[in-house]
This record gives structure tokens, sequence and C-alpha cells, in this order.
């Protein structure tokens, strides 16, 4: 497409300057937006004094995060990653959560064995991301407790979770706009290409009525 535009005639040359000047104004209206993010792990621990009909190991613990995660993936802005390494930003979100239930192994094989919820949010703004951050923890601590108390555990012989870190650490990323201009430069090629297309195709229709 470089050697076409090389080879374009002088009495043409508006075409390609028009598409040029319209693309490099485009580019220099791209400006990445940031966003707010935050990550917190809610780990689930054995009560301090006995047992109950949800805690009897590790793994019953697991079971426990993993039904406090499927009810809180059904919210509005609820993201589902395909692992609690992945950043939600990554994943393109801009404004949403994610629940995910951590794990070990690699690609082909994954173990479910840490009662480890992760928490990340994603917001517009650093305000936003702190209060959607705390709602959603203070939400697992509510579901946690509520159903133990359901079924009639004493208080001081439930499930608690503990956070880390205790405060939420909110960072500003800006996320990078490579791809977007690289696609704006072969729209304005593309465009550039198509105008010379037309263009020509008119000069052959005028030359043939002569």
């Amino acid at each position: 497409m470089g050697k076409r535009l090389a080879r374009v005639p002088r009495s043409r040359w508006y075409v390609v300057l028009a598409v040029l000047v319209l693309t490099v104004a485009a580019m220099a209206l791209v400006r990445p937006q940031p966003v707010f993010w935050t990550r917190v792990d809610v780990v689930f621990l054995p009560p301090s004094r006995g047992g109950n009909v949800f805690e009897g190991s590790d793994e019953s613990l697991v079971f426990y995060a993993a039904a406090i995660e499927r009810e809180l993936v059904g919210g509005p802005q609820a993201v589902v990653l395909s692992s609690p390494d992945a950043r939600l930003y990554g994943a393109g979100v801009d404004e949403g959560y994610s629940t995910t239930l951590a794990r070990t192994g690699g690609q082909w094989q994954s173990s479910f064995n840490q009662p480890v919820l992760t928490v990340q949010v994603v917001m517009p703004t650093a305000e936003e991301a702190a209060v959607e951050t705390q709602r959603l923890l203070d939400e697992v601590d509510a579901l946690a407790d509520a159903r133990q108390a359901e079924a009639g555990v004493a208080p001081d012989e439930r499930i608690v979770t503990q956070r880390s870190p205790d405060h939420p650490q909110i960072t500003r990323v800006v996320g990078s706009s490579t791809r977007t201009l690289a696609g704006i430069g072969a729209l304005g090629l593309a465009l550039a290409a198509g105008a010379l297309a037309l263009d020509g195709w008119r000069s052959r229709r005028r030359g043939a009525r002569t």
C-alpha cells in the first residue's frame, strides 16, 4: 500500500493530504483514560474455639469460600476471570468487579485448595473504587456470617474472615493506546487507498464519456 501511495499523481495529492490530516488529528485526540484498581484477598479462617457444621478441615473451608463466591458472582457488574492472578483492568474492564477463588496448578490442571477469595475492583475514580471495594468486602463478611447464623452456630464458633491487605490500596492505571493508534493509522491508510481508487474510477468514467 505504501508503494501505491508513493505513486499518487500530483493532481490527486489533496486526496492523500486530506486523509492524512484527519488521521493525525484523530491520533492526537486519543488519550487513554485512567482507571483505578484494587485487589484484596479475603482469607477464611477456622473458628478460634471448637468447630461447626461448616468447618471440619481445610477442604471444607475451601468449599465454604466457593459457596460465598457463587453468591457474589451474580452482581450486575461482576466479571468472571479465568484466573485470580489475572488483573481485572487487563481484561479490558473499566468499571466492574470480580471475585475468584484462589487456585494453584498450571494451565492444564488447577487445584482449588486455598480458602481465599480474591476481590478485584476497577472504577473510573479512586472514590468509586474505594466505595465499591468496601461494599464487596462487607458483603463477603455478611454472607459468611449469615450462613452460619442461620445454621445456629454460636458467634465464637463461627468461621471468620481476614483481609490482606487490611486496608485496600487503590492504584491508578493508565491503559496503553498503542493498539488504538495502530488501528487509526491502518484505517487512515485504508481510507486513503479507497479515496484514490474512487477518484481514479471517476476519472476513468469522465475519460470514457469524452
